[in-house]
């Protein structure tokens, strides 16, 4: 976790970030509560003039949670002169039993729990790391739009009684039997042609959108930027490019949660930074110590074998970047990578 450094001159901005409004709770480093929490319009020329006038009293340090604001407010603010944090939400200190959730609340608990270096940072990725990653996502969408519909296309010629028995399913003989069922001399009722007929263009259709962006990622692949990454985890057999554009995507999102952003010239990792357990929480709050002791334990069990998980990928990881070589016949070691990529 980070551990930032209190100051009189330094002012802590907790912010909720929403598509429509921004609320900004302003806690001085030697205030025991925020002094102001106001909502202001999602409005980059209102929000600088708010950040000027707040830069007044001192220097800004401020966060916010990761969320669908993306990056964008991150970086204006670093565009501006001012320092800006995105937090991990998921890694956000919680007392038990506390189910309190509205917005002036949000900013004035990331305000104190920035202040006192409770938060754990994420790496803010470039803007072209971004997009990369995007088209990443929009290629298993539209992979799983591709399944949704095989699905109806089955499910609804199963209601029929119509079940290919030809041999695997989705290879070229049964596509070539599905292309019969939707022509002229289908068995089918005309009603039921139809449907079939207008699911199979729509598979067909996101199949070509599909083939369109494997093109686009083939070549994204060959840049400088995904080049190495995407060569270490392309040389195990069975791995296609965007497979190892996937698992690549999925290492810089581990190492974006683990390494933190270097602030004041130091880098945090998040195995070295004490964190206030569940545990600690209700011994500090008091409460029924059975069942809430027993749900931190679990939940401390949890994190210990995901932060040693991740430890071992990432490790592992490291090895093949040295070794890269050595590895192209590796085919045992394949699944660990799936495995590392389901729990990072």
């Amino acid at each position: 976790m980070s551990s930032l450094p209190t100051s009189p001159g330094i002012i802590y901005l907790g912010l909720d970030v929403h598509k429509d409004s921004v609320t900004i709770a302003v806690l001085p480093a030697g205030a025991t509560a925020p002094t102001r929490i106001d909502k202001y319009p999602y409005d980059f020329a209102k929000l600088r003039r708010v950040f000027e006038r707040h830069a007044k009293d001192g220097e800004i340090r401020a966060c916010y949670e990761a969320s669908d604001a993306g990056y964008v407010l991150q970086r204006a603010m670093q565009g501006w002169g001012y320092h800006c944090d995105v937090i991990a939400p998921s890694l956000i200190p919680t007392k038990p039993g506390v189910q309190r959730k509205h917005d002036r609340y949000d900013a004035a608990h990331l305000a104190r729990l920035y202040r006192a270096g409770e938060l754990t940072t994420i790496r803010i990725p470039s803007e072209a790391e971004e997009r990369v990653r995007d088209v990443v996502r929009c290629r298993e969408t539209l992979q799983r739009e591709v399944v949704k519909s095989r699905h109806y296309i089955l499910k609804f010629l199963a209601r029929r009684g119509f079940i290919y028995r030809g041999g695997v399913n989705w290879r070229p003989a049964h596509y070539n039997w599905l292309r019969q069922l939707t022509g002229v001399t289908s068995p089918l009722a005309p009603e039921d042609r139809l449907v079939v007929g207008e699911y199979f263009a729509l598979l067909e259709y996101k199949r070509s959108r599909r083939d369109i962006l494997d093109h686009h990622m083939g070549a994204l692949a060959l840049t400088p930027a995904s080049a190495p990454a995407v060569a270490t985890r392309h040389c195990f057999r069975g791995r296609l490019v965007h497979s190892a554009m996937v698992l690549a995507q999925g290492a810089r999102r581990l190492a974006a949660v683990c390494v933190a952003a270097p602030t004041d010239g130091a880098s945090r990792r998040c195995a070295a930074r004490p964190r206030r357990t569940l545990r600690d929480e209700v011994s500090a709050h008091g409460g029924p110590r059975s069942a809430v002791q027993q749900h931190a334990e679990s939940e401390e069990a949890t994190t210990l074998v995901r932060r040693r998980a991740v430890a071992m990928l990432a490790r592992l990881l490291r090895i093949f970047e040295t070794h890269k070589s050595n590895y192209s016949s590796a085919r045992p070691l394949s699944h660990l990578l799936n495995w590392g990529w389901i729990v990072g």
